[in-house]
């Protein structure tokens, strides 16, 4: 395989694989600044409306248990699209450091070089393997967790008060 080809074909690769990472997370913080913007907004504009217009508990009510079920549903949905998005992201960077691996121990003229590298030439934010678990894949999830958990808890305390205090 002509050299120059091939460097192409990797340099490429790499381009494209840092792009893969950077989208990734630009859709993870797309869908978890969405999620805490329409769980803050959907709270706050029913408290606002509620003292605003001197509505009292037992008529605010409905809407309580309303809210609470979206933001519930909500924060479940939106974790489970961010914690794709993270797999697909760690698998892209697990594949990229990986391939700067074998370049660094590359011959461009030896077969078997040149073959360890068809697997990292393909897409690997879809491949169903594990190469994603590592540290930060973990840090990434605690994250996710804070986010995505922290209003559903808030939501679960404020129901309980309610119920006991009303």
């Amino acid at each position: 395989m002509n050299s120059s080809f091939l460097e192409k074909i990797i340099g490429d690769e790499i381009t494209g694989k840092n792009a893969a990472i950077h989208a990734y997370d630009r859709m993870m913080w797309t869908v978890r600044s969405g999620f805490l913007t329409l769980v803050f907004t959907g709270w706050g504009l029913t408290i606002k409306s509620a003292i605003e217009n001197e509505v009292s508990m037992e008529q605010i009510k409905p809407y309580v248990f309303l809210l609470a079920g979206f933001t519930i549903v909500l924060a479940i949905g939106a974790e489970r699209i961010d914690r794709n998005y993270a797999k697909k992201k760690f698998r892209v960077i697990a594949a990229l450091n990986e391939l700067v691996e074998v370049i660094i121990s590359l011959n461009m003229e030896d077969e078997i070089s040149i073959k360890k590298l068809t697997p990292l030439l393909q897409i690997s934010g879809d491949s169903a393997n594990d190469s994603y678990k590592s540290k930060p894949y973990n840090n990434e999830i605690l994250v996710n967790r804070i986010i995505y958990i922290s209003p559903s808890l808030l939501v679960v305390f404020l129901l309980i008060y309610y119920f006991i205090n009303f």
